[in-house]
């Protein structure tokens, strides 16, 4: 009887051990940029796109001289649905794809950033701000992060090789930079269906004896 509980025990700990366990992919973007409408006509009139490098930054504001909006891209083609991590060879199955903002200087009001998705392709430019008509969040705060996994696992599903997000700002009174995004795709364990089977195998033998 003890071994049988010793068993159960061991059991128990090892699956808790293989959930808890799991690994985050950080994928940079290969495009930022940002737009100002400078006179709030709806008509974005100044356009900063560049590939990624250190120096860039996204601007989201909404000022009384007028709006800008940030915009970013992934490639998402390559970030694979499953992983074997390293040394202990457990399968890691995709669970969360989040955006990730460093924010850097700006306002201190609180934010209230809208968030949207598109299928980008591979640049920032200037057609690129006003695809909002996939809203994923409202009102994301300065430091949040943004699960956007059902709307890059459907771009990837659907074969598309770029994923953009359009960042705009709907509070009044606040401008903000931020100095880099990174999207993280978090990855976890399978269940742990053969420490099961081998527990169950292990508790028969045990129950015969």
């Amino acid at each position: 009887m003890n071994k049988i509980l010793l068993v159960l025990m061991l059991t128990i700990i090892c699956c808790n051990g293989l959930t808890n366990a799991g690994l985050k992919l950080t994928i940079e973007p290969i495009a930022t940029g940002y737009a100002v409408d400078n006179d709030y006509d709806g008509t974005f009139d100044s356009f900063y796109g560049t590939p990624r490098d250190d120096d860039d930054d996204v601007r989201v504001g909404l000022l009384s001289w007028g709006e800008a909006r940030g915009y970013i891209e992934f490639k998402v083609n390559n970030i694979p649905d499953s992983l074997i991590e390293e040394n202990t060879c457990n399968i890691l199955h995709l669970d969360k794809i989040y955006l990730r903002r460093w924010w850097y200087s700006g306002s201190n009001l609180e934010s209230k950033t809208s968030v949207y998705g598109y299928a980008g392709d591979g640049r920032a430019d200037s057609f690129d701000v006003y695809k909002t008509n996939s809203l994923i969040k409202a009102n994301v705060g300065k430091y949040e992060l943004i699960d956007v996994t059902d709307f890059v696992t459907n771009l990837m599903n659907n074969n598309k090789i770029y994923t953009g997000f359009v960042l705009a700002e709907k509070r009044n009174g606040i401008i903000l930079n931020y100095g880099a995004f990174y999207l993280n795709a978090i990855y976890i364990p399978e269940p742990c269906t053969m420490v099961l089977i081998v527990s169950g195998l292990m508790l028969i033998r045990l129950h015969k004896n």
